[in-house]
């Protein structure tokens, strides 16, 4: 079969030339993965599988059922660009009668953070987050420093107030939004260090 083929009748042709009757037959798109489990509006995820087709033809990248603009196309890769305003949801490869199974991507734009203040502290001092896109608070967000979370004193989509944790070393201060991360800006730790 081409690799190319996407649907149509299969029939068989016998060496004397006689001709069966066709069946009507549909490869499906084999999804295997997606590059991540989450992606930002604008960037490129890349799908890989079986059974794409050497070229776009007809076929469409799917996500949350809207098409996605396709920048690379062959028979087991794929990238595309989730698009602008693109909502969570499965990602798929097909035509209008025949799809992939799909694969879930969460869609995301990861917080920015452009200061924080003080930039050094003690375990149990308030530190305030500055940035953009920290989103409403969720049960997934949260404030790290050097990894360990801070107890959240108040949250807004530009401003997050903290906790200085226990036990806390220098190290970068991040906001975490349905398990995708921010930048990190540096907070020295005054805490003393267990010998």
């Amino acid at each position: 079969m081409p690799s190319d083929f996407t649907s149509g009748y299969v029939g068989i042709i016998r060496s004397d030339g006689l001709v069966s009757n066709g069946v009507w037959g549909s490869i499906v798109p084999r999804l295997d993965g997606v590059s991540d489990w989450w992606a930002a509006p604008g960037s490129v995820i890349r799908v890989t599988g079986a059974g794409f087709g050497s070229e776009q033809g007809p076929k469409i990248v799917y996500l949350a059922g809207s098409p996605m603009e396709v920048v690379s196309w062959s028979d087991s890769v794929i990238e595309a660009r989730v698009p602008s305003g693109a909502k969570s949801g499965y990602v798929g490869v097909g035509t209008d009668s025949v799809c992939s199974a799909g694969r879930y991507l969460l869609v995301e734009t990861p917080g920015r953070v452009s200061r924080i203040t003080p930039a050094w502290g003690l375990p149990g001092d308030r530190l305030v987050v500055e940035g953009t896109g920290f989103g409403e608070l969720l049960a997934t967000s949260k404030v790290t420093i050097s990894g360990l979370e801070c107890s959240i004193q108040s949250w807004s989509d530009t401003r997050v107030s903290v906790l200085v944790p226990a036990g806390v070393r220098s190290g970068y201060v991040g906001v975490s939004k349905n398990g995708v991360s921010s930048n990190g800006v540096w907070f020295t730790s005054f805490a003393p260090v267990a010998q």
